[in-house]
């Protein structure tokens, strides 16, 4: 996994670009931080990106999200001497943060002083089926074809594996562990911004110190409604790539939504694979397990937070180490 420096990457991300997002310094003009939004695909990254602009940025936040928070490993996020393009720098500088969403493992991401990280994390079985979904529409980079072309049992397969873009779920996890206890990194759970809302945006606000009043977070909260993005889709819906078909980026956002897809094979190797990378148990950050009557692990979370063969080569598997 990560000590191998071998995180597996769509082929929108060089090993050029995978250098400076590693390296980047803190910035250079007095009180500007930086702010990393983590997470493996499909776990709420979004979600987060536009609820920590709305937060930072206030009125400043009302065109696409990623014009204040773009892609970080994208090639297109970088100019040729390794600094984010100007447009891009403009507008951070005009809030006063630099923001970025990222599905790097940590070892990747620059640390520093002005930095902070927040982790995002799902239910690995619905990440999955959303992810699965999202990269059957994703068009590869030269427009030839879709990035998975298969079944979800084939992209299963491959992804319990590690051979789908980002690597293994369990991967992820494992890496922003060794983050806990950092002063600047803070853990919510997609789970948690479904369930109590409220309870997560007045974390972030304080996490973040933007210190807005109860009464302009309870303001903000409608808009921060999974149905309110979708009605606003166009704000959200990424813009580094190109999708076939009808696709709808905001799809369900459902809590659970593995289970209308997945079956008996990719539940057993979903759960062997948990049991190999935590013998001990999954962090408590990100889920807990529970044991069923019929003896299947599943994993749940807290009460609080009630022809494939051709599939991926399409993508730069980027094997960088440093």
């Amino acid at each position: 996994m990560a000590q191998d420096c071998a995180q597996p990457l769509l082929d929108i991300t060089s090993t050029k670009t995978l250098r400076w997002c590693r390296t980047l310094k803190a910035a250079e003009k007095k009180g500007v931080k930086d702010l990393f939004i983590c997470s493996y695909p499909k776990s709420g990254t979004t979600w987060l990106q536009h609820i920590c602009l709305s937060l930072i940025a206030g009125k400043d936040h009302t065109g696409h999200v990623s014009e204040l928070a773009p892609f970080y490993e994208a090639d297109a996020t970088w100019d040729e001497h390794g600094h984010v393009t100007s447009d891009v720098a403009i507008r951070h500088d005009k809030i006063r943060w630099r923001v970025f969403n990222t599905h790097l493992w940590w070892e990747l991401l620059p640390k520093h002083h002005q930095a902070r990280y927040i982790y995002v994390v799902r239910d690995g079985r619905d990440a999955a089926v959303s992810f699965y979904h999202h990269l059957s529409h994703q068009l590869r980079k030269d427009g030839s074809d879709v990035v998975f072309k298969g079944t979800y049992a084939q992209f299963h397969a491959l992804w319990v594996e590690g051979k789908i873009a980002y690597g293994r779920w369990v991967d992820h996890i494992r890496s922003y562990h060794a983050a806990r206890g950092h002063k600047f990194v803070v853990f919510v759970r997609y789970e948690d911004i479904k369930n109590n809302l409220s309870g997560t945006v007045h974390k972030l606000n304080a996490f973040l110190g933007t210190d807005l009043s109860a009464d302009s977070i309870e303001s903000l909260l409608p808009t921060f409604r999974f149905q309110w993005m979708k009605a606003n889709i166009s704000r959200f819906q990424p813009l580094s790539v190109q999708w076939a078909g009808n696709f709808k980026f905001i799809r369900k956002g459902e809590i659970g939504d593995h289970k209308a897809t997945e079956g008996p094979a990719e539940a057993r190797a979903f759960f062997a694979t948990l049991h190999n990378a935590f013998p001990g148990g999954v962090p408590k950050w990100a889920g807990e397990y529970k044991q069923q009557r019929d003896g299947a692990r599943r994993l749940s979370f807290p009460p609080s937070a009630r022809h494939a063969a051709r599939f991926v080569v399409a993508f730069a598997a980027a094997m960088v180490c440093y």
